[in-house]
């Protein structure tokens, strides 16, 4: 092979480190990648990540104690790996972690602390009660669950949730710098960038690094500039810009009126009253509809979804059996169809 866990780590964690980046490591069965990737931060001031996997608490702190002499500024866990079988057959067994589980751990690595692959709002709020300092949007890349949705399906409601209390970070799938501008606008504070690096790397060491990065850097400049360049041409669009950007509540999980539950609900601005709402159409619906300015959601079981002000909203129809009319907000008919409007807390109906 053309490195081993040190060379190559030390070239990845040296690339990136000098050229503003902090490199995430890996871990693994072998103690030698922890301690490769541990020494290769090390060499750099502590200008990288370490990703312990959630294993038991014996192996966990173990692997810290490497973390806490690499003089790293951050540790990670990727707890999207809790269901890879070599964690789950460990005696003790490994895998997945309590809140209080994870809060101990967290305590015990005495620098800040990010959970990696948080796929929901419930996830995402977890990491919060356990003391997590940041999160991932992660779905390990896609190789942990089958059928999962993607991470730009999942980012914009969870870093609504989160509403700053935390730093929002995301890969998958990122392979430019227009993939880096979409992620900062659904809500992340960052991006990861993996798959890429590994092949840089390997194929040109450091300059490969400078490969993938340098293009990227420019294109997300430019789109940067664009976007700044479009808002200041309309002003006025601004505010609608900011509001719509804004991010939406946790979706609903149980509806009280037996619907099936909203996946991922969109955001819409500002108005005196929710929004006027199409009807359900008869084909397969569309994923996003737009009523004037505002983007609403088709859940597809003949309900719809909306937000403004941070505050999410349901359209039902009126036909429905068991409806809860005295909770609701309004009434409305658009195009023969009698919806009525509840408000949302919690995804539930207030």
């Amino acid at each position: 092979d053309l490195y081993n866990y040190l060379t190559y780590n030390s070239v990845l964690v040296s690339a990136c480190a000098e050229n503003g980046i902090a490199a995430f490591t890996g871990d693994g069965l072998d103690s030698q990648v922890m301690v490769a990737a541990t020494k290769a931060i090390g060499e750099k001031n502590g200008l990288g990540v370490p990703t312990v996997k959630p294993w038991n608490r014996d192996t966990i702190r173990q692997k810290m104690e490497l973390v806490k002499a690499s003089g790293a500024f951050a540790a990670a866990m990727d707890i999207d790996a809790a269901g890879l079988p070599f964690l789950k057959n460990m005696q003790p067994p490994a895998g997945g972690k309590s809140v209080e589980e994870l809060s101990a751990i967290i305590k015990d690595a005495g620098v800040p602390f990010i959970v990696k692959g948080v796929m929901t709002v419930k996830g995402a709020e977890k990491a919060l009660q356990a003391g997590a300092d940041a999160i991932i949007v992660s779905n390990h890349g896609g190789r942990v669950l089958d059928q999962c949705p993607a991470t730009a399906e999942v980012l914009e409601e969870i870093a609504a949730f989160v509403d700053g209390r935390m730093k929002v970070l995301v890969d998958g799938g990122i392979r430019s710098g227009v993939d880096v501008f979409k992620a900062l606008a659904l809500g992340a504070d960052g991006v990861l960038i993996a798959r890429p690096f590994v092949a840089a790397v390997y194929g040109g060491g450091k300059e490969g690094y400078l490969g993938v990065m340098t293009p990227e850097n420019g294109v997300l400049t430019l789109h940067r500039k664009l976007t700044r360049a479009a808002l200041a041409a309309f002003p006025a669009e601004i505010e609608f810009a900011a509001e719509a950007g804004r991010k939406t509540a946790a979706p609903e999980r149980r509806p009280e009126t037996g619907q099936t539950p909203e996946k991922r609900p969109e955001t819409a601005p500002a108005q005196a009253a929710p929004v006027p709402l199409a009807p359900k159409q008869s084909a397969a619906p569309k994923p996003r509809e737009r009523t004037g300015d505002v983007l609403w959601r088709d859940a597809g079981d003949g309900s719809l979804f909306t937000v403004y002000k941070n505050q999410p909203y349901r359209a039902i129809p009126m036909a429905a059996w068991g409806l809860p009319t005295e909770r609701m907000v309004e009434k409305r008919t658009i195009n023969g169809v009698e919806y009525a409007i509840f408000a949302l807390k919690d995804g539930k109906i207030v």
